[in-house]
């Protein structure tokens, strides 16, 4: 809960549809492949908890031993409580939505 910085995920079955909406279009390269919604851990694990009919555990704690361990192993911190969004602006030229809600795919996720 303490942990508020913004993450990109993608369900696997909106990664499917993105890759099959690339191939049909034509166009190749390297795309970014997201759910099209950012989301906190906090809220991600307040999402889960929801789809999955399980009450929310979220609880704060103090971000300092999670920092202190930044100075054993160097970059730590950033992989736990650092920004990883993508920009899905190129895929979303061509048309492309996706057909699955982060919601709708946490859901498919907890059957």
């Amino acid at each position: 809960g303490s942990i508020h910085s913004l993450r990109s995920y993608v369900f696997v079955e909106n990664l499917i549809a993105a890759g099959e909406w690339i191939w049909k279009s034509g166009h190749s390269g390297i795309w970014n492949v997201t759910d099209g919604e950012d989301v906190s851990l906090a809220d991600l694990c307040r999402r889960i908890a929801r789809a999955c009919g399980r009450d929310n555990r979220v609880f704060r704690f103090p971000l300092f031993p999670l920092k202190a361990a930044g100075l054993l192993r160097p970059g730590i911190y950033e992989k736990v409580a650092g920004e990883f969004t993508l920009d899905i602006a190129r895929l979303k030229a061509l048309g492309y939505e996706a057909p699955f809600s982060m919601d709708q795919g946490l859901r498919e996720a907890c059957v």
